[in-house]
């Protein structure tokens, strides 16, 4: 997630280049509302603990999981690379749930998580988010080929000792 937030600018930033990795981590999350659990997982949190200090939201993390967008997501998963994006998300969980721990890190995630959801309660936006969602999960991917290749993939073949494979590094 921080690596494809990230976007080299010139050195002058406005509020588009400001906002990039924000917006670029609530698509991720909007996306792949799976790999929250197993990251926080990773990272040490304790879901029922108050959230990190430095969030501008209040809300504990297991009321985040609990809640849309990251509940009733099953819907909205790739119909044809599902099981390469669920394999993709536990392996990086396990490779960067370390790099998550640092307490501005953990509050960046918690405010854009708590932002979505909090989005999610207006019907509104709810439905044209999740009609995003659903247009998202039958188009072709662009890595469509490449997503293939992973259906003999393990998360076992990731670990603090191991790399996995050279997309979750990018």
């Amino acid at each position: 997630l921080p690596a494809a937030a990230g976007r080299a600018t010139d050195g002058a930033t406005g509020p588009d280049e400001d906002a990039a990795p924000h917006a670029a981590l609530l698509r991720a999350l909007l996306l792949f509302p799976q790999v929250l659990r197993p990251l926080l997982e990773a990272a040490g949190v304790n879901v029922d603990a108050p959230p990190p200090a430095q969030s501008p939201s209040k809300a504990a993390w297991q009321r985040l999981l609990t809640n849309p967008p990251f509940v009733g997501f099953s819907e909205f998963r790739h119909k044809r690379h599902f099981m390469a994006h669920a394999k993709l998300a536990d392996a990086y969980a396990a490779a960067s749930g370390a790099s998550w721990r640092g307490d501005l890190n953990l509050a960046w995630l918690h405010a854009c998580a708590a932002r979505l959801e909090v989005v999610f309660q207006s019907s509104v936006f709810a439905g044209e988010l999740s009609a995003a969602r659903l247009r998202w999960s039958e188009a072709p991917l662009a890595l469509g080929r490449a997503l293939e290749d992973f259906g003999d993939f393990s998360t076992a073949e990731v670990g603090a000792e191991r790399h996995g494979p050279p997309v979750l590094d990018r």
